[in-house]
């Protein structure tokens, strides 16, 4: 098949599966919506968190009315069933028609941007492009974006939000329920700081393509589930987390600075890579966040972050710069805990 007949047949991907900085040049069709965007993502969110109580309406009407053979009351509950049942027909009726809206008002945009850019070629673009090649991408492409900026998008938020409520009452019930909720916990702090972080600068994340990371901390988890309670205290977490902080500082960082990333957003990366799978922890499990205690944690991350990226631009070599930057955090970490030092509080400008 000659190269000319190749060109007009070929449709192979360019480029990633997932391609970040392609995402975001989409994502900019929806600045001039998000005033009809954010109500539709809040009904979302409202959805999903009402569909989590049909659950417990059936709990208490067995466990109140229909064991106990008690009539009282059951009206009332089954009132409240129904209405919330309404609401959440009211609520997906105006999710569907604000987000079909936006889409074809996204829709409208990238035709029209597609036909002004059609419009100025040369005619030898049309040589090398078949017609029906470039009807599709105006039509059956656009269509598939439009899906994606509605449905998609919608789905994978109250995908998420559903997870997050289901393991927050889970919580509630039992902190202790299953070992599914432990092994959760561990994946999602182990590499929620690492995944927030490679998708802001642009990297594969890195657990998604090294099967190795997920089953550590599942493992780990099963290790931590079989074993006796006593073996580990909360100091040997403590000890632990500030290994961990220091290393994944450094190790965040470095990957930073070796996907171009200026030097002070790249120490802000090795802080969010070793903290943000903490912080999603502490706001799933109703614990006091980090960034709310005065003890020094970020601050100890920080210093690794920080300290990494200004010996790499010394000229230090990445081991012994990391080496060396881990282990101030982990020193000023341990001192911390040790001595009890933490950050003075804001006194509200008193003096």
């Amino acid at each position: 098949m000659s190269t000319t007949v190749k060109q007009f047949h070929e449709e192979e991907a360019i480029g990633k599966t997932y391609d970040f900085q392609v995402a975001r040049r989409l994502l900019r069709y929806l600045r001039p919506y998000l005033k009809l965007l954010l109500p539709a993502l809040l009904l979302t969110f409202s959805l999903n968190l009402l569909g989590i109580l049909q659950p417990k309406f059936t709990e208490y009407a067995i466990d109140w009315y229909i064991l106990p053979r008690k009539s009282s009351g059951l009206e009332l509950l089954v009132g409240l069933y129904v209405g919330v049942q309404l609401l959440r027909l009211a609520f997906s009726y105006f999710q569907a028609l604000l987000l079909n809206t936006v889409g074809q008002y996204v829709m409208f945009d990238m035709r029209r941007e597609l036909y002004d850019k059609l419009q100025h070629q040369e005619v030898a673009y049309y040589d090398r492009n078949p017609v029906g090649r470039i009807m599709t991408r105006l039509t059956s492409d656009v269509d598939s974006l439009n899906e994606l900026f509605t449905a998609g998008i919608t789905d994978l938020l109250g995908d998420v939000v559903m997870i997050f409520a289901i393991i927050g009452v889970m919580l509630w019930m039992d902190v202790r329920l299953t070992f599914v909720t432990l092994a959760f916990f561990a994946l999602i702090t182990g590499v929620g700081g690492g995944t927030v972080r490679d998708l802001l600068i642009g990297a594969p994340v890195f657990w998604v393509h090294d099967a190795t990371v997920a089953s550590l901390c599942l493992g780990m988890s099963a290790i931590v589930w079989i074993t006796p309670q006593h073996w580990w205290s909360d100091r040997t977490f403590a000890w632990l987390d500030a290994l961990g902080l220091a290393a994944y500082a450094a190790f965040g960082a470095a990957k930073s600075l070796g996907y171009g990333i200026p030097p002070v957003p790249a120490a802000v990366m090795g802080v969010v890579g070793a903290c943000v799978g903490g912080i999603i922890r502490d706001v799933l499990a109703g614990e006091p966040s980090i960034l709310m205690r005065p003890e020094l944690y970020v601050t100890a991350a920080a210093l690794t972050a920080s300290l990494y990226v200004l010996l790499s631009l010394l000229g230090l070599p990445p081991y012994a710069a990391g080496l060396v930057s881990a282990t101030a955090g982990f020193a000023l970490r341990g001192a911390a805990m040790v001595w009890k030092w933490g950050l003075p509080a804001y006194r509200g400008g008193k003096g």
